[in-house]
């Protein structure tokens, strides 16, 4: 499995962020390429996935089990999923932890494995995708927050939206991390 650690921090009390962040209806809007297809069960989701690696958009299909534990703020996350072709799977686990007082710190401790065509990429970019739609997530969180007040309706996000600006920082987020570790093997002081 590949660990994914990270946390994104939102500029907003635990007490406005959690409510969001327990509808999985509303958290979906915030996943650049996601959309929720349908409830199949009390803690059952059915899904769909966009995620585009340059000039290739691969489409996910899966379901997701979620696992909220309002007192704890937290949640458990389990999915499977595969593109529409049949020949990549992806299975991963999240938990997400809710801390905080004036400001929300959302820690994410999981991984994921891919199987399949996608496998090699996932192995050697995929964390820098998923930090930079984390980060794009935080982003659309922040604005749903903002206009928690307002009448407009809360509609998906769209797919393309941040499909060629993620991948590029994920991929300048990947070349940052080969170039930190050549340069620190390479020029690290050598001891005599």
């Amino acid at each position: 499995m590949i660990p994914i650690r990270d946390a994104v921090e939102v500029a907003a009390p635990p007490s406005q962020v959690w409510p969001l962040l327990a509808d999985p209806h509303l958290v979906v809007t915030c996943i650049p390429g996601a959309a929720l297809l349908a409830q199949k069960g009390p803690d059952l989701y059915e899904f769909t996935f966009d995620v585009r690696f340059g000039a290739v958009t691969a489409k996910f299909r899966g379901e997701a089990t979620v696992k909220y534990d309002d007192a704890g703020r937290s949640c458990r996350i389990e999915t499977r999923c595969r593109d529409q072709r049949g020949t990549t799977s992806v299975k991963a686990s999240t938990q997400m932890t809710v801390t905080g007082a004036q400001a929300t710190h959302v820690a994410i401790d999981g991984g994921f494995d891919v199987a399949g065509p996608l496998a090699t990429f996932a192995r050697t970019g995929g964390v820098h995708v998923a930090r930079e739609m984390l980060a794009q997530f935080a982003v659309n969180l922040a604005g749903k927050l903002a206009g928690a007040g307002s009448e407009a309706p809360v509609g998906p996000a769209a797919p393309s939206s941040a499909g060629p600006s993620l991948f590029w920082r994920a991929f300048v987020a990947w070349l940052r991390d080969l170039f930190g570790r050549w340069t620190r093997r390479n020029h690290s002081p050598s001891k005599d």
